[in-house]
């Protein structure tokens, strides 16, 4: 363990590191320490993690404003549909405070009787 280590570059760590997830930290011997410490083979990884690519600030926008349009179409539809209720609501809100009104001068003109 007195050679110097460094990480493996992205991409090129070592199986049994990638498996344990933990820093493969390859000696200049070719070896990690991990796999020198626990003696185990220190095999390459073959599968390397695939970078994504990166979209263009234009297909981005697009993408979102497509978003947005279909949000804007689903708000159209579903105002349309739920206007008879809230104004139904509305109206048996009127008409609830309105009874409670004349139930509560009710009560008070009784509180005043007695």
């Amino acid at each position: 363990m007195n050679d110097a280590a460094n990480p493996a570059p992205y991409g090129k760590s070592c199986s049994q590191c990638v498996r344990a997830k933990c820093r493969c930290m390859i000696r200049s011997e070719g070896a990690c320490e991990r796999c020198v410490r626990l003696n185990k083979e220190c095999v390459p990884s073959s599968s390397v993690r695939k970078k994504s690519s990166r979209k263009t600030a234009s297909s981005k926008r697009t993408q979102l404003e497509d978003k947005l349009d279909d949000i804007v179409n689903l708000l159209r539809t579903q105002s349309t549909r739920l206007a008879p209720l809230i104004y139904r609501r509305n109206g048996l809100a009127r008409i609830l405070h309105a009874m409670t009104i004349s139930r509560m001068e009710n009560f008070w003109s009784f509180k005043s009787c007695t």
